[in-house]
């Protein structure tokens, strides 16, 4: 019964000698970046304890994207990894939101940020994007990512919120960063008004989960005003686990994109 109540807050129970390992600080210092990071438990060490990250893909493109003075949200923040990268390499009038759905993965975001020294222009909120202000039911699984669920049964239930309801506070959003389990039309759907100043994007796309909420994979393109866009993708085929620094990058092209798996798109504005 109490591992039940703290599952559904993302929380788990653990033996007394597993926990003391935890938590842990790791330096990393690649991409001229350089930053401390939280190993906050076994989650965190399967996901983040590894020296390929210096050569990820993602990381790589996303700091071609950046600019210091970037306004950025990211729906899907998961233990802060990203959110710190981008975060140092903002500048002082740079400004940083991340949305993240699952409580505990908000909290260690949040450390994450304070451990670096960047509160001042960034903050992690905890809820879930969506396509309008709700309350929204969720559950997680033990890589440390949450998901949409459609039913209470052993749910946890957050706030969802759209990103053009963040627009008085974050100002002018000019990248945005999604990666959100299958739930990408949605967060989009509530990005209407950021979606009108063409911000740079950077999107996880669930191809076949999309299709759990109702929604299909067209709809990506035609919320996102696709034809004043560039970019490129990579793409996992198969779905299963793919090394950060094993991807590679393909020039965009409506016309032969992929229809399963999961793709990361990169999309700029023509210039």
């Amino acid at each position: 019964m109490i591992n039940r109540v703290f599952n559904k807050l993302g929380y788990s129970i653990q033996n007394n000698q597993e926990i003391s390992r935890y938590p842990y600080k790791k330096r990393y210092n690649f991409q001229d970046t350089e930053f401390d990071f939280w190993i906050p438990d076994s989650t965190g060490k399967q996901w983040y304890e590894h020296n390929f990250w210096e050569q990820a893909v993602e990381l790589t493109t996303i700091k071609e994207m950046l600019k210091p003075n970037d306004s950025i949200i990211e729906f899907g923040v998961h233990y802060g990894f990203l959110a710190v990268f981008i975060c140092k390499n903002l500048s002082e009038s740079g400004k940083y939101l991340g949305v993240e759905l699952l409580p505990k993965a908000a909290l260690y975001s949040q450390a994450q940020l304070s451990l670096n020294n960047l509160n001042s222009n960034c903050r992690v909120i905890n809820a879930a994007g969506a396509e309008t202000n709700k309350k929204i039911y969720c559950r997680y699984d033990d890589g440390g990512n949450a998901f949409i669920k459609r039913s209470s049964d052993e749910s946890l239930i957050v706030d969802a919120i759209t990103g053009d309801s963040l627009l008085e506070e974050q100002g002018k959003v000019n990248f945005l960063k999604i990666d959100v389990e299958g739930y990408e039309v949605q967060v989009l759907e509530g990005c209407k008004e950021i979606l009108k100043s063409l911000p740079k994007i950077a999107i996880e796309l669930h191809l076949e989960s999309i299709t759990q909420y109702q929604r299909v994979v067209d709809d990506v393109f035609k919320i996102i005003p696709i034809e004043k866009y560039e970019g490129k993708y990579f793409w996992n085929s198969g779905g299963d686990y793919i090394r950060p620094d094993s991807h590679t990058l393909i020039n965009f092209n409506l016309n032969t994109f992929p229809t399963d798996g999961i793709v990361n798109l990169f999309l700029t504005p023509k210039s």
